[in-house]
């Protein structure tokens, strides 16, 4: 199967490789199944794993609850950017 990832408006970014990232978040241990790419640096998370994670974005709150822990984000330490992705395996 080949994996193909595209940006929203039609750029093509080439996928290295997939692998299992295990991180902590607040000394909870998660996983998130990830894709490689050249042209991203920085760790996009899904829709499918924001649901399967029962991920909430409470703004007034500042926070985003992951699976009930809450995680408060500073305004001035957090860069928001707003991508769409279209991945596509044929």
């Amino acid at each position: 199967m080949t994996t193909e990832l595209f940006l929203a408006k039609g750029a093509k970014l080439g996928v290295f490789d997939a692998t299992r990232l295990h991180f902590e978040i607040k000394g909870r241990k998660m996983f998130a199944d990830v894709l490689v790419s050249g042209g991203v640096d920085e760790l996009f998370l899904g829709y499918d794993w924001l649901v399967q994670n029962n991920c909430e974005w409470i703004f007034s709150k500042r926070s985003i609850k992951i699976n009930g822990l809450c995680v408060y984000v500073e305004s001035s330490c957090v860069k928001l950017l707003l991508y769409r992705l279209r991945l596509v395996r044929t």
